[in-house]
């Protein structure tokens, strides 16, 4: 169940993923998607990468957290999750920025992976193309190379 009243709110993306982000003063509980982060989130990496933030500021057990996560896969979510969640923060408080930047925690990586290069099989297309054009065009005006005996490419003398 979402939590509901005053709260702060931060956006974080990576690769693909975008998650919205909201703290609420609380328990503790955090969801993703209304499902609790441990269902949605199964391997303990990405638990531990999105808890960094509020290790980082001491803020563990101290704020309810609820986010919306679309996009990409679990990893990319997971670290979208972790900038969204280190935003928030410093939006409830901006004594939280100078140790959330020193850790790296503010700072978006939106490498992509990069698919195969644009024209790559085209070009190769068209060297064929034109290889075999050179090859076929004008055959009458070509008189093929002829060894001193008179032997065509064969002989080696």
């Amino acid at each position: 169940m979402a939590a509901t009243g005053k709260y702060y709110e931060g956006v974080g993306r990576r690769k693909t993923s975008t998650a919205r982000v909201r703290i609420y003063a609380g328990q503790g509980s955090f969801l993703v998607n209304e499902r609790p982060v441990e269902e949605y989130f199964p391997r303990p990496l990405w638990m531990q990468m999105m808890r960094e933030p509020l290790r980082a500021t001491q803020n563990e057990g101290r704020f309810t957290i609820s986010a919306q996560v679309v996009g990409g896969g679990p990893s990319g979510q997971a670290a979208a999750v972790q900038l969204g969640l280190a935003r928030a923060l410093v939006a409830a408080d901006e004594n939280f920025k100078k140790q959330l930047r020193t850790t790296n925690l503010l700072t978006r990586k939106g490498t992509q992976e990069t698919g195969p290069e644009k024209g790559a099989q085209s070009q190769a297309i068209h060297q064929a193309l034109t290889l075999v054009f050179r090859l076929s065009s004008y055959p009458e005006k070509r008189k093929p190379r002829r060894s001193p005996c008179g032997g065509v490419f064969t002989c080696r003398c």
